[in-house]
């Protein structure tokens, strides 16, 4: 078994007298309508999307042996999850503080991933703001929280950062001020 765009190694071991010549065959094993490979013991496949079988003509001056057929299963390549260096932050702010900014460092496992990122706050407007709104990973965000406008008092949100190519999509940095 292998993943989604790999190949796979295939070999034969055979006894018999030299010279021995070896035609590789793509389908049911005696099928030879897609010869494939070259006059080896051994054969890579090409790059898989799906399940493919094989098989090997073996030949010398005494005849002939077919081998079984050998399916390389195919499996689809796991999806990259985001991974956010930091899941909460806390700003220390009082009434009409100008807006102070912190990082959160975006990453993904595998593959990188183009992502968007929105704020949503629980009261007091728009006093939370992230940049970059969008991009790829890995990117540092800017989470910025901004009091000008905001009374004494606490305030909670959050950024929620979604990549439609990742398995754990959305994740979310809370933010309280």
């Amino acid at each position: 078994t292998i993943a989604t765009g790999a190949t796979a190694d295939l070999t034969v071991t055979v006894t018999g007298s030299a010279p021995l010549t070896y035609q590789w065959y793509e389908g049911a094993a005696g099928s030879t309508a897609k010869p494939v490979g070259t006059n080896s013991a051994a054969f890579r496949t090409p790059a898989l999307s799906a399940a493919a079988t094989y098989w090997v003509r073996v030949t010398n001056a005494c005849g002939q042996a077919d081998s079984a057929a050998a399916t390389v299963s195919v499996t689809a390549a796991p999806l990259p999850n985001l991974v956010l260096d930091q899941s909460a932050l806390v700003f220390r702010l009082t009434a009409g503080d100008r807006a102070v900014g912190q990082s959160v460092k975006l990453s993904s496992s595998g593959a990188d991933v183009p992502f968007t990122a929105s704020v949503s706050t629980n009261a007091g407007g728009n006093w939370l703001s992230v940049s970059p709104s969008s991009g790829s990973t890995p990117a540092t965000l800017s989470i910025a929280a901004d009091a000008s406008n905001l009374a004494e008092g606490t305030y909670t949100g959050a950024v929620s950062i979604a990549a439609s190519g990742a398995a754990n999509s959305p994740q979310r940095v809370q933010v309280s001020a």
